[in-house]
């Protein structure tokens, strides 16, 4: 069955299930919608800003992605010489 198909179907049970079925399946999924939507988590939204200030401030040291790979290749090498 295309996922198209499937789409259809769950959307039309959900606009129609009792309290019940709907309940058993929000539980089911429940987990992965909140980690689909991190900016409702307000530990998120405060940890993000704050870093977001330190970044703007300039107390944040921040790095490239080339000196990440070359910190992680230098140190790779020198796990495989010992």
């Amino acid at each position: 069955m295309k996922v198209a198909v499937i789409r259809e179907r769950l959307q039309r049970f959900i606009e129609t299930a009792g309290e019940k079925k709907l309940m058993a399946i929000y539980t089911l999924v429940e987990d992965d919608i909140k980690a689909e939507n991190h900016w409702e988590d307000e530990a998120f939204v405060a940890e993000m800003e704050a870093r977001y200030k330190s970044y703007t401030s300039g107390k944040s040291r921040t790095v490239t992605l080339d000196e990440v790979e070359a910190k992680a290749r230098k140190t790779t090498k020198s796990a495989k010489r010992k």
